[in-house]
């Protein structure tokens, strides 16, 4: 298993939000075969996992990375439809 290490945010006060601690994330759990009509059971499955991923690295990266990082999905994301439109 690959362990990726970064840096933490630094500290917050209570007033201008919360204090990150140290966070571990696993990515090894496989995707829940659906059950009845499937699609909306998919779409709920990956909207919880984004919005759990997207919370504890907002809260817990330095905000350069953070946005860094958004930038570097963003690129990602139109390579794909960029290589959809060229055939």
């Amino acid at each position: 298993m690959r362990t990726l290490r970064f840096a933490i945010a630094e500290d917050l006060d209570s007033e201008t939000g919360p204090v990150p601690e140290p966070v571990t994330i696993s990515i090894d759990k496989k995707i829940p075969e659906s059950r009845g009509p499937g699609l909306a059971d998919m779409e709920d499955f990956f909207h919880n996992e984004a919005i759990a991923l997207a919370l504890v690295l907002f809260y817990s990266l330095p905000q350069g990375t953070y946005d860094k990082l958004i930038i570097e999905l963003m690129k990602r994301k139109v390579s794909v439809y960029r290589g959809l439109t060229r055939s």
